[in-house]
């Protein structure tokens, strides 16, 4: 018995494809695997996201409008006391 050995090697090529291999170095059993990358999202996901985006859109642009006053505020606050000092 013992623990076992296993050599285990990883490749990916200029594709994005993962081979796996690994051998066992007592028994000299070895598996390999060969994973590839996805083709990517699909068109009813990207036209799912485009619709989500579009819906957003106006949540978006106040929420982006807030966060430029606050910075904003929190600027002249910094510079005003910066002065004031």
């Amino acid at each position: 018995r013992g623990v076992p050995q296993i050599e285990v090697t990883f490749d990916i090529d200029s594709n994005g494809i993962l081979n796996v291999s690994a051998k066992d170095k007592n028994t000299g059993v070895e598996q390999s695997i060969r994973i590839e990358a996805s083709t990517g999202l699909s068109q009813e996901e990207i036209e799912r996201m485009k619709a989500e985006a579009k819906a957003n859109e106006e949540s978006d642009k106040v929420a982006r409008e807030k966060i430029d006053k606050v910075n904003q505020a929190d600027s002249l606050i910094f510079q005003t006391e910066k002065t004031l000092t």
